[in-house]
């Protein structure tokens, strides 16, 4: 009971727990949100909301970057909220400046169901939902820096039952496609007032904001090589994550590109229930305060997710039938066939995730290992037989070799004292 209590009593682990625990529930709401788009809209229709999702994974790597950099100040800030009212000033006021920067994204809008392949209703949606995130980048990271966890957890919960409800929409009869788009823009506004407002309210608590004043160019910050590393890093995880998905959605029929994004879905259930542990892991590597803890912590979750993986491939393996008829109906029996590649992908992708989360939080040039190797990765993906298989053992291929780089280089600092 002392060991609770004291855990308890910590400011970071009872924020985390309630973090963590809140963000599992809202992966697993995102997981239904998934599901039940799959059943309403089937295959090809799926396939559209997968591809769009990856689409703006990759597009909003750079708000990501600046997600990181603003968790590693605030949270070493000596007046952190003076320096987060301060940081919203010089946020907002560059985004005043430089406003024209935006034309851009809107130009390229009519040209996007072309480029992207994807219906035009759906394509259109992208730079909206773009700009959205972008507006919520500072809020998200300066709440995640700030630690105010609890009100992470509100916001997540309150935008994910939002998206969820377009999808339960569409499963009960109302309109299709263009419901789901709706109900995500509705998700996307709705996260960035609540943070909006909270904050407001934080701020307003406090006398005496105006102390901490930055005095950053954004030239600067593009000048500097902890956001050139994090920026290199954060967009290969991105594309490797992503990319498969958007070269399948092109090249493959509709249906087929449908049956991989299920296909996807089925390997990210795994980093769907261990993300948010990643997520809290990375702000946990980022802190000098746990430096003692660090690499107890880092063997730990290494077992962790090995175990998970162990159990994911017995289900995925024996289960594959029922799992299918349960998740995605029968639409799309045509994945089965490919359940134990996705148990194989989904456990080396969360070990690459997590491995290169660790040395980015250490602001290691190493956490450029993966991006090193995208070029190759995305080259040959143009080489493959033409065939949905062959795209899954590649990402299987590629991915076990990036994993055992990064976990040759943990060993190398591990031998130098490094870590």
């Amino acid at each position: 009971m002392k060991f609770i209590k004291r855990i308890w009593s910590n400011e970071f682990y009872q924020g985390g727990i309630i973090f963590t625990l809140a963000s599992f529930v809202a992966s697993f709401m995102n997981y239904l949100f998934n599901v039940f788009a799959a059943r309403g809209l089937g295959p090809s229709g799926y396939g559209e909301i997968t591809t769009m999702f990856s689409y703006m994974a990759i597009l909003s790597t750079p708000f990501l970057v600046i997600t990181t950099i603003i968790i590693q100040k605030v949270g070493v800030a000596d007046h952190q909220l003076s320096y987060a009212y301060a940081l919203e000033k010089w946020f907002f006021g560059k985004i005043k400046k430089w406003w024209f920067v935006s034309i851009p994204f809107l130009i390229i809008t009519p040209l996007l169901p072309r480029i992207t392949n994807l219906h035009p209703n759906v394509a259109y949606t992208i730079v909206p939902m773009i700009l959205l995130s972008f507006v919520g980048t500072y809020y998200t990271a300066t709440f995640q820096g700030l630690r105010l966890f609890q009100l992470i957890a509100i916001n997540s919960l309150l935008s994910t039952i939002l998206k969820l409800l377009g999808s339960i929409l569409v499963v009960m009869g109302v309109d299709g496609i263009d419901t789901i788009l709706i109900f995500l823009l509705l998700s996307s506004i709705i996260n960035v007032w609540f943070f909006y407002i909270s904050l407001s309210k934080k701020f307003k608590s406090k006398t005496s904001q105006t102390d901490t004043i930055i005095n950053k160019r954004i030239k600067d910050i593009f000048q500097n090589k902890k956001f050139l590393t994090t920026a290199i890093s954060l967009f290969a995880i991105s594309l490797f994550g992503n990319i498969d998905v958007i070269y399948v959605k092109k090249f493959f029929p509709p249906t087929t590109a449908g049956i991989y994004s299920s296909w996807s879905l089925l390997s990210k259930i795994i980093l769907f229930a261990v993300g948010p542990i990643i997520s809290l892991l990375f702000i946990f590597f980022t802190s000098k305060k746990n430096e003692n803890e660090q690499r107890r912590v880092f063997y730990i979750s290494m077992v962790g997710f090995a175990l998970v993986g162990v159990t994911s491939f017995i289900a995925y393996t024996f289960f594959s039938g029922i799992i299918t008829s349960i998740l995605f109906g029968n639409k799309f029996i045509a994945v089965i066939p490919y359940f134990t590649k996705a148990s194989l992908f989904g456990s080396i992708y969360l070990l690459v995730a997590f491995l290169n989360n660790y040395f980015l939080a250490k602001q290691s040039v190493k956490s450029i290992v993966l991006a090193m190797g995208i070029p190759i990765y995305i080259g040959v993906l143009f080489l493959l037989p033409r065939g949905i298989s062959a795209v899954m053992t590649w990402n299987i291929v590629f991915g076990s070799i990036i994993s055992l780089v990064y976990i040759g280089l943990y060993t190398h600092s591990l031998l130098k004292k490094e870590v």
